[in-house]
């Protein structure tokens, strides 16, 4: 089926987009299906949504996690899933992410304030250590992206694989049913 991955410069978090002729419930049961204790993926499901990670002794402090939502469609259904670093480590970013807008804030606020009182222009500091501040946040992401890259293709592999088995599963199912009427 069709699988498609989106990163760009500034995206932190790559997004994964996949079609499969099943529908969301059987592709959740195929993921929790291949889920084996001692293996190297781990998650958990709810509903049609699911998470998958790296098991606890392969993971390091960049390891990713995919959060995997599962819209239905006409026929059968499309898989999305969001990649991204531990929650704890993604509310570190969040929190970078909002120092550098109020940052931005404070300093624009200074700069009006010195442009309509005519004071004299000081050195706007909070501008230049916001611009700082996201782009140290860009470069650690992109620095996460690259050590945990090898662990994104194994957790999109294994939803991938994990899927198509299903898919294949059914497929036989469907032409074993097929084969069996025809010779009734």
């Amino acid at each position: 089926m069709d699988t498609r991955i989106k990163s760009g410069l500034f995206r932190i978090r790559p997004k994964l987009t996949r079609t499969s002729s099943l529908p969301p419930c059987q592709v959740i049961d195929a993921l929790q299906e291949h889920i084996v204790p001692g293996g190297m993926v781990v998650g958990s499901a709810l509903g049609n949504n699911a998470t998958l990670k790296i098991q606890k002794e392969y993971r390091c402090f960049w390891s990713p996690v995919v959060e995997i939502h599962v819209v239905k469609r006409a026929k059968g259904s499309v898989i999305k899933g969001v990649m991204g670093p531990d929650p704890k480590i993604w509310t570190v970013f969040m929190l970078l992410n909002i120092l550098t807008i109020i940052l931005f804030f404070i300093g624009m606020l200074m700069l009006i304030y010195q442009w309509l009182f005519g004071a004299a222009f000081q050195v706007v500091w909070s501008l230049p250590a916001s611009v700082v501040v996201a782009v140290l946040v860009v470069i650690f992401a992109r620095i996460g992206q690259m050590k945990g890259k090898e662990q994104i293709k194994v957790l999109w592999q294994f939803v991938d694989s994990s899927v198509k088995e299903k898919e294949k599963n059914r497929e036989e199912a469907v032409s074993d049913k097929n084969t069996s009427e025809a010779t009734v």
